[in-house]
């Protein structure tokens, strides 16, 4: 699998994505959690063969990861149903100097860039055979930060 169309910046499927409202949570129903994988990998497979993201992006909201992530004939992280990104938000983006929209988004995000995606160390510890099993929460950034602030 590549690395597109994987959370910021731990490198999480979507399908844990906690901002998602079909998105699986811990102790959720495995078969949700099955078909979330399974719609992820295919879509990742049609990418691959196809060469473009079949279905909605959930992009972040940044004008410089839209023009580095999304194609133009992809659809739009707008939301409006139907609109290809090349002829929506891709015009609007393409205004901005992509320079200073790199140095802001890397600002933004630590430091880090577009394809500064890794998965979280525990995990990689555990599929190593060097650590055990951590909680979702232990190593998911996003769904750490929501839950910090309830």
């Amino acid at each position: 699998m590549g690395d597109r169309h994987t959370n910021f910046f731990d490198g999480s499927i979507c399908a844990f994505s906690p901002t998602e409202d079909d998105a699986w949570s811990e102790g959720g129903s495995l078969a949700t959690l099955i078909d979330l994988y399974s719609v992820w990998a295919m879509r990742h497979l049609h990418n691959e063969v196809i060469g473009r993201w079949p279905g909605k992006h959930y992009a972040l909201p940044h004008p410089y990861y839209r023009l580095a992530e999304v194609k133009p004939d992809e659809l739009c992280t707008c939301g409006i149903p139907f609109a290809r990104y090349g002829s929506c938000c891709r015009p609007n983006d393409l205004k901005h100097d992509v320079f200073k929209l790199k140095a802001d988004f890397e600002a933004r995000n630590g430091g880090r860039g577009i394809r500064d995606r890794a998965p979280p160390a525990p995990i990689v510890d555990f599929v190593g055979g060097r650590g055990e099993l951590p909680k979702m929460r232990e190593v998911h950034e996003p769904l750490r930060e929501i839950l910090s602030k309830r």
